[in-house]
């Protein structure tokens, strides 16, 4: 009635079902400290996002905790999201492919406005695509991280307070 089920989402289910069970596989973790005993059985986990609710938040903590160490360095950033109009949203979900041209917009659209505030220089930009929405409908978008500012050739961050999107 809805379409095909893909097949990545018929197997990530089935490993939610298998998640943190011991019948489906586990490993003995013993104490790495010198003359402790102590053992304990570990499940397996699923490791699938958005389906299991367990591996999804480890998954996103990890995340953040990466972007925070070795990606967005110490300046300040925004949380911009990007979304298509209702009315080509079948062309991504039958065409996941087309997925690529909402990145490319964004990238474009950001560097754009950041430019025409602070020429010769580059903004730093994190995104992640989610395609379901509130009610879990099909509803491509992008989750952005943006820095508050831009890069310069010499690896300078210039910060901005504000960009109006009406100058552009």
């Amino acid at each position: 009635h809805f379409g095909y089920l893909r097949p990545e989402v018929k197997s990530a289910f089935e490993k939610y079902l298998e998640c943190g069970i011991y019948d489906f596989g586990c490993a003995l973790y013993q104490c790495p400290k010198p003359g402790c005993d102590c053992k304990k059985l570990v499940a397996f986990s699923c490791k699938k996002r958005l389906v299991c609710p367990s591996c999804s938040a480890k998954r996103a903590v990890l995340f953040a905790e990466h972007l925070n160490e070795a990606v967005l360095g110490d300046v300040p950033v925004r949380h911009v999201i990007f979304s298509i109009p209702k009315r080509i949203r079948a062309y991504f979900k039958y065409n996941r492919s087309n997925s690529s041209l909402l990145f490319k917009s964004a990238w474009h659209t950001v560097k754009s406005m950041y430019q025409e505030v602070l020429p010769e220089t580059v903004p730093g930009m994190v995104s992640v695509l989610q395609t379901a929405g509130a009610s879990l409908g099909f509803n491509p978008h992008l989750h952005n991280l943006l820095t508050a500012g831009s890069y310069d050739k010499s690896g300078n961050f210039h910060q901005l307070d504000y960009i109006n999107p009406k100058q552009i």
